[in-house]
């Protein structure tokens, strides 16, 4: 089938000519026996531009915040130097899939560590516990969440992985009832988003975190 595109229809005709307008008709190519492939950019366009908004929010969020407080900038360069080697991390993962979350596991890790170090060396004034291991929780669950919507990543190495970080996020709960945090809400934000993140791995995918857990710390 041919179609005018003057009158924008389809005509079941061999004409070369649209009856309606008397206008050229386009001719549609022959039909192929393979199916047409489209390009899936659509999904991966929203993958790279999601996590792109949110890190810069963070950036900004965190300098005004850093400078707000303590009128210098401190903690904050520790969320600026986080997403910087998250986007290194993440354009890596992109290219080889295998071991990524391995990877942004061993990433905030890092960070948190070398956090805490600093904020020790400098005077402990508590910026690390209260900012930094909330922030880069909630941001890797959120990052892990996208991975597993957006990408085909291996299901059982993404839910220990979660699991995990999870775990982690929940760190803040002991300094809210030890009393050791001045500033609350950044903890309360990231234990109710591991708390989140737990309760889904727990309903959805309760057999296969299980195995896992055994599997890989052999309990």
């Amino acid at each position: 089938m041919n179609r005018c595109p003057k009158c924008d229809v389809t005509l079941v005709t061999n004409s070369l000519i649209c009856p309606l307008c008397h206008n050229k008709i386009e001719l549609k190519e022959k039909n192929s026996i393979y199916p047409e492939l489209k390009p899936k950019t659509k999904a991966y366009n929203f993958l790279i531009k999601l996590p792109l908004f949110i890190t810069l929010c963070g950036i900004i969020f965190s300098l005004l915040i850093n400078y707000w407080v303590s009128k210098e900038i401190s903690w904050s360069i520790f969320v600026v130097l986080g997403i910087i080697s998250f986007w290194l991390t993440f354009s890596q993962g992109i290219n080889r899939a295998h071991g990524f979350m391995r990877i942004l596991f061993a990433e905030i890790i890092a960070l948190i560590i070398l956090s805490v170090l600093w904020d020790l060396l400098t005077g402990f004034h508590k910026w690390s516990i209260t900012y930094c291991l909330p922030f880069l929780c909630i941001a890797y669950t959120i990052t892990f969440l996208i991975i597993r919507i957006f990408t085909r990543y291996r299901r059982k190495e993404y839910i220990f992985y979660t699991y995990i970080n999870s775990l982690i996020g929940l760190l803040p709960l002991y300094f809210i009832i030890g009393g050791k945090l001045n500033t609350l809400w950044p903890s309360y934000l990231s234990v109710c988003t591991s708390l989140f993140a737990l309760i889904f791995l727990f309903i959805f995918n309760h057999h296969t975190l299980e195995t896992e857990i055994e599997r890989r710390l052999h309990i």
